[in-house]
């Protein structure tokens, strides 16, 4: 049985998934440009901070290459 390749979404089309009424549980960034995905992160982080009420509730974890999930 021949494998499905996997479709990710480009970190571009980020702004359609900050909306109102189409939050993900999870955002998982991944790339070699440091700048876009910091800017990703801190969109993120802009959009979703007004609607968190503690910091129990949110959690950023940063990996390097080196490391595993």
């Amino acid at each position: 049985m021949a494998k499905e390749k996997i479709q990710v979404q480009s970190i571009y089309n980020l702004p359609q998934f900050l909306k109102q009424d189409s939050n993900l549980p999870i955002y998982f960034f991944f790339g070699e440009d440091i700048f876009t995905l910091d800017k990703a992160v801190k969109e993120v982080k802009k959009f979703f901070d007004p609607q968190i009420e503690s910091d129990f509730d949110k959690e950023t974890i940063d990996i390097e290459k080196k490391q595993s999930i």
